[in-house]
């Protein structure tokens, strides 16, 4: 079953994967493709990326009269050269830029193929696609988006700002597979207008200043007013979403990233030694002992466990 998931954000739409039905599927979540502005890849099997290239050219007409919109699309090593090798050969042409952003320093370390002198077919370029690179920091996960932190919270992007990290799964020998955990920005505390007035400070521009962490002075100035003291818990707390590609483990990295998600999609693939399962029964009661050990140890509130994976596509 190709894999292709859909995030839709208040004025983005996220994918992570695409398989060969990824336009099939954000038409049925009813996202606008003309929203689309990343594109996450984990990893290089066939039944996620195959459908990657057409994505592209759609998303390019959807964006034809906005040429100067920009399309970012995240990966293992060799996501470049898989598209640019796909788009040139079969002489497609973009409207848009894509830039493509290479996790570097996993674990598997992928030697750059050597052409000969004079081969048929040596490395493409495409025009409109641009390499790009993220390192991965010391503790093994890649920051490939930070909070804005000179955005204030008087700007209305505020609320609508996030982060996105990446690390490494477990899932086949030699196929470098990585999952991704989008947060939101913790909401602003209130005012707490009552403790306001009663320190002597009326609803004015003041409030803004104490949510910014500033002190201000009450309406007769015979007072300074720490945030401290009038702030208090925003209800609506930081959304987080997990996505998980096809993966038999994970590691330490990974799991620190996800905890306390508030939904985490696990696209799971069967090792070999839990293949010999003697029937239904058998492996019904091994995926309730999996997401059982899972919720509890990342403190889900929401799990969605997509079709086990015995043999990926494409091998």
């Amino acid at each position: 079953m190709p894999s292709c998931t859909v995030l839709r954000l208040s004025h983005e739409v996220f994918i992570f994967d695409a398989g060969e039905g990824a336009q099939i599927t954000l038409k049925d979540s009813r996202a606008k493709l003309k929203r689309v502005t990343r594109i996450f890849i984990t990893h290089m099997h066939g039944d996620h990326i195959l459908g990657l290239p057409g994505l592209l050219l759609s998303s390019s007409v959807a964006n034809l009269f906005e040429p100067d919109s920009t399309l970012k699309v995240y990966g293992p090593p060799g996501l470049y050269n898989f598209l640019t090798t796909t788009l040139v050969l079969c002489h497609c042409k973009l409207k848009t830029t894509v830039e493509v952003y290479e996790l570097m320093g996993g674990s598997l370390v992928r030697q750059q193929p050597q052409h000969p002198k004079g081969a048929l077919f040596p490395q493409f370029r495409h025009p409109n696609i641009i390499r790009k690179t993220i390192p991965c920091g010391e503790d093994g996960v890649w920051t490939i988006k930070a909070f804005d932190s000179v955005m204030s919270s008087k700007d209305p992007r505020y609320l609508e700002d996030y982060e996105i990290k990446a690390s490494e799964l477990h899932h086949v020998p030699n196929v470098q597979t990585v999952g991704y955990v989008v947060k939101e920005q913790e909401p602003q505390k209130r005012i707490d207008v009552w403790k306001c007035e009663k320190l002597g400070l009326m609803p004015s521009m003041k409030f803004s200043e104490l949510k910014n962490g500033v002190a201000v002075q009450n309406d007769d100035g015979t007072r300074e007013i720490q945030p401290h003291e009038v702030l208090i818990d925003n209800p609506h707390k930081a959304r987080k979403v997990a996505v998980l590609g096809d993966t038999c483990g994970i590691p330490f990295a990974m799991a620190q990233l996800c905890k306390d998600a508030d939904v985490l999609i696990h696209e799971a693939t069967l090792r070999e030694e839990y293949l010999n399962v003697s029937g239904s029964g058998d492996l019904l009661v091994f995926l309730l002992h999996m997401l059982c050990l899972l919720s509890r140890n990342f403190n889900l509130r929401f799990f969605v466990l997509l079709p086990f994976n015995t043999k990926p596509y494409y091998r």
